[in-house]
């Protein structure tokens, strides 16, 4: 098993069956990784504000994670320029429903009207609310 690249939906059966059906994976990991993610975030805020001068803008980053046996999420580094190829079937996928995703974010969440109602944001979940 090391090495290979799953879409989410397969590593997680693969996490429930190991765990006579308990969704280690949603409960433990992911949570450890979205926390990871608000860490990296925060170390870099400041410079990231002092270097952020175009507005109404956004970037994309991509983190890459490897899972241990006991589900231990690791960040192995953090793409400024994450790779939008089709290089496999799974990032093939993966870039498509994020391309539509992004539009979802970016158009129908930041419209003021909307605002107060729940946006279909695709697989985009808020995991932390700065300044």
């Amino acid at each position: 098993m090391k090495g290979l690249m799953w879409p989410m939906h397969k590593l997680q059966e693969f996490v429930k069956s190991q765990n006579d059906g308990e969704d280690v994976f949603m409960e433990k990991t992911r949570p450890m990784m979205e926390q990871i993610i608000k860490w990296t975030f925060m170390s870099v805020q400041d410079e990231m504000e002092s270097c952020h001068t175009t507005k109404n803008s956004f970037e994309m980053f991509g983190f890459d994670f490897m899972v241990d046996d006991d589900y231990n999420p690791w960040l192995i580094e953090v793409n400024l320029s994450p790779d939008v190829s089709y290089s496999t079937d799974i990032t093939k996928r993966l870039v498509q429903a994020m391309g539509e995703d992004i539009i979802k974010v970016v158009v129908d969440w930041r419209n003021e009207k909307n605002f107060k109602k729940q946006i279909n944001t695709g697989h985009f979940n808020l995991i932390h609310k700065g300044k």
